[in-house]
């Protein structure tokens, strides 16, 4: 029975931090968050669901606004100084780069009080956003001005699959249909005139 508490007691020491059942970020690929302390809840109103942000869709050239839903208790409530980040892979490649911050405090806000908060912002993807799926990370922590990976004492992650799509154009149909009605229309009158 001692055998089995002192190998027990040997693989805890031994287990990364991670492996405590602290929340990670999900992003495939890219690199990880990881907190050392139990999380506390800090975005949307789930820990362990991807719920802090709402968003739109992300249009090249167009603004679109992102709702952040921030959830305060008495884990760090109370005049806890925490910092927030978004991140949004534009060109896709897997990594986070430092002028893909989208959002960011620079110092860092102060809430007394216990509650929930909506905050509103607005994101446009660069000009030169590849089109397709990426990834979009939301981070707040005490642990700031951070990085978009790493490890922390407490905070929260999560990660956004989100799609850039091309500035909407007419529809190949409608313009198809316009056609067709034009030399239609253009028939029609030629008929009438050959019959005069």
């Amino acid at each position: 029975m001692k055998k089995v508490a002192l190998l027990a007691v040997g693989l805890l020491l031994f287990l990364p931090a991670t492996s405590f059942g602290t929340l990670l970020s999900t992003a495939p690929g890219y690199g990880m968050v990881s907190f050392w302390d139990s999380p506390d809840q800090r975005l949307g109103t789930d820990i362990y669901s991807n719920d802090g942000l709402t968003f739109g869709p992300f249009i090249v050239g167009q603004t679109s606004p992102i709702t952040i839903d921030l959830t305060v208790d008495y884990f760090f409530g109370d005049g806890t100084d925490e910092w927030f980040s978004l991140w949004i892979d534009w060109d896709q490649s897997m990594t986070f780069d430092p002028d893909e911050r989208w959002l960011y405090n620079d110092s860092p806000v102060n809430w007394f009080d216990n509650g929930t908060y909506s905050l509103v912002a607005s994101v446009t993807p660069t000009p030169d956003a590849v089109l397709g799926d990426t990834w979009m990370r939301a981070m707040i922590s005490p642990d700031g001005p951070f990085d978009p990976f790493g490890d922390y004492d407490n905070g929260e992650v999560e990660d956004y699959l989100v799609s850039v799509a091309p500035i909407p154009e007419p529809s190949t149909i409608l313009l198809l249909g316009t056609g067709l009605l034009g030399l239609g229309g253009f028939g029609y009158r030629r008929k009438r005139k050959e019959k005069k």
